[in-house]
């Protein structure tokens, strides 16, 4: 009776343990299933990450690149208020160019007319002056 107790023992003691055994086979097919879950969710992660770093860093590069057209147009306006500057005085020059040559051209028509008039009057006083001899060679 002893060693059938014993094999009864033994068997159920199999048993349980065959159970533990298909138990922790479950339970290590879920902690493998678990662990390819986990580096799936892992490689989402990194994966995730590296897509936000890349974000960043073209946020950062069109920051970049904004704040250096920023610059270029600052150098463009202050070039072309440079520009408007140049254009204006020269445009006043240009003013003042054709003022002095409107001057100078006036002058010339006065000397023209003032020299007109002297070859008149010099034209009157040498009439005067042979009319003159010819009536003193006449008295003589």
């Amino acid at each position: 009776d002893k060693s059938n107790a014993e094999i009864q023992k033994l068997m159920y003691e199999n048993k349980r343990l065959t159970e533990d055994l298909k138990e922790i086979a479950i339970l290590k097919e879920h902690i493998d299933d678990k662990d390819t879950e986990i580096s799936e969710l892992s490689a989402y992660k990194i994966e995730a990450e590296k897509s936000r770093l890349a974000e960043l860093h073209k946020k950062e590069s069109l920051e970049n690149e904004i704040e250096n057209l920023r610059h270029k147009l600052t150098d463009e306006q202050m070039r072309s208020e440079e520009y408007e500057r140049s254009y204006t005085k020269l445009k006043g020059d240009k003013g003042q160019i054709g003022q002095d040559l409107e001057d100078e051209r006036n002058r010339v028509r006065e000397l023209e007319d003032a020299t007109i008039a002297q070859k008149r009057h010099h034209k009157e006083v040498t009439a005067n002056l042979e009319n003159e001899i010819t009536i003193l060679h006449d008295k003589l």
